[in-house]
């Protein structure tokens, strides 16, 4: 990077290709140093090339920037500076080299989330059942113990969300097992609410299997449900074969399909998640194929493609992450709407729903849990203690050691008690992120 004494020249070559989170920079902005100082390169500062040019994305702010030349890791003030370097200081992309960022990202993260804080909760996963019509071999419920709700737990969970909801529209995340093989609590439970009149919409995770004319309507009209993801993970035979369904007078993907047809016509979006592993590749791209020709008319169908847990956990993550964004790329040439922000979303004030504290799930048990797994080190309490407190404050949680000088806590906000750790996230997180970066320029 060039740098040229002249306070009044405008650098004309640095672009800004990504504006900045207002509500970050007004916390993070930093003022040019008066005296003779030493600056380094922010760790949130992602350098990288691209058609022979140079980007800085800022992953805190989610800033990006196309410079006027090579970036400097290290500035001293001392040194004849122009608009750019300024820019870039004043924008968090260089700070002073006493700063520990850690401390700074820990403190913006408390900040913007005791700006949100709210009484009560927003979003409250449900499991009605945790039994399923399918065998899928990867599932993680497998070993569970088989339960659902009975009509006491019913009216306990009905009452829990009327005592506890916050004032605003709440979203019922339906869950399972198979929640559709537990319609009788989504119905008893969206009737209550409606004849109380709180605002809620429904979100369902479903294999989309059970789904009929009848349901559908009941989904429109009664489970207020917006969105839907089911998952296809390879074209008829390879879907039929992992799915492994109880139901084998027909053929299970034929039957997901139409119903797929049946919620877009309702004006239900459909979510489709596609678990790849080096195993269904070409039947994945096989599907593709064959949902551009079943689908003329994409509204309301997106589609994202995630590695299958096993393979986003062994030495070979970074290669299926590879493989998922191209076959990502590819539903997208068809016209399917696909994230176009992976990565580049905005900072994520928590990891997931269990730290969220605004969030809470219901077991087909009656318990209440912080996860949506159910695991027993997420259990909060039972549906009977209407003062059940999450007891955790606007703090950032405490992250791994490991996690503290990473480029990319603020694309994942990694805290330590999530047993879901990814071989190489590091590495995971850059292709995505440069994934996403490269096709926004």
């Amino acid at each position: 990077m060039k740098i040229c004494h002249n306070r009044n020249r405008r650098n004309e070559n640095m672009k800004m290709i990504s504006q900045p989170d207002s509500r970050i920079l007004k916390l993070i902005q930093q003022d040019i140093p008066a005296d003779q100082i030493n600056m380094k390169k922010s760790v949130y500062a992602l350098t990288f090339e691209y058609d022979q040019k140079v980007y800085l994305f800022h992953t805190m702010s989610r800033e990006l920037v196309e410079l006027d030349g090579s970036c400097p890791k290290t500035i001293n003030t001392q040194n004849q500076m122009n608009d750019e370097l300024r820019y870039l200081i004043s924008h968090h992309f260089f700070v002073r080299e006493d700063i520990d960022e850690y401390r700074t990202y820990c403190s913006v993260i408390s900040l913007l989330r005791m700006m949100k804080q709210e009484n009560g909760y927003s979003t409250y996963t449900i499991l009605p059942t945790t039994y399923c019509n399918a065998r899928c071999f990867y599932c993680y419920e497998l070993d569970y113990h088989f339960t659902a709700m009975d009509q006491d737990k019913t009216d306990q969970l009905i009452q829990f969300i009327l005592n506890t909801h916050q004032e605003d529209e709440i979203l019922l995340r339906w869950f399972g097992g198979e929640p559709l093989l537990g319609k009788q609590v989504i119905n008893q439970v969206c009737s209550v609410l409606k004849e109380n009149n709180v605002s809620f919409r429904s979100f369902m995770v479903t294999n989309g299997f059970l789904f009929n004319e009848s349901s559908v309507s009941e989904a429109v009209n009664l489970w207020n449900l917006k969105t839907v993801q089911i998952t296809l993970d390879g074209d008829e035979e390879e879907y039929n074969r992992r799915k492994n369904y109880f139901d084998k007078s027909i053929s299970p993907f034929g039957k997901v399909t139409e119903n797929i047809a049946l919620l877009k016509q309702a004006g239900i979006k459909v979510r489709l998640r596609i678990n790849m592993d080096f195993e269904n590749i070409e039947s994945v791209r096989s599907l593709c194929a064959h949902l551009d020709q079943l689908f003329p008319d994409k509204s309301g169908l997106g589609v994202y493609v995630h590695p299958l847990f096993l393979a986003e956990m062994s030495s070979r993550c970074n290669e299926i992450w590879e493989e998922c964004m191209k076959m990502e790329d590819l539903f997208e040439e068809k016209g399917f709407a696909v994230s176009q922000n992976r990565g580049m979303e905005p900072i994520r004030l928590y990891y997931c729903i269990a730290s969220n504290p605004s969030c809470v799930s219901i077991g087909a048990d009656g318990l209440v849990y912080s996860c949506e797994h159910c695991h027993q080190e997420s259990l909060l309490g039972n549906m009977e203690q209407n003062d059940i407190s999450r007891r955790r404050s606007c703090d950032a949680e405490v992250v791994r050691e490991k996690c503290r000088t990473c480029p990319f806590l603020p694309e994942c906000t990694e805290f330590a008690d999530c047993p879901d750790l990814v071989y190489d996230c590091r590495s995971v997180h850059k292709i995505r992120l440069l994934h996403t970066l490269k096709k926004k320029i």
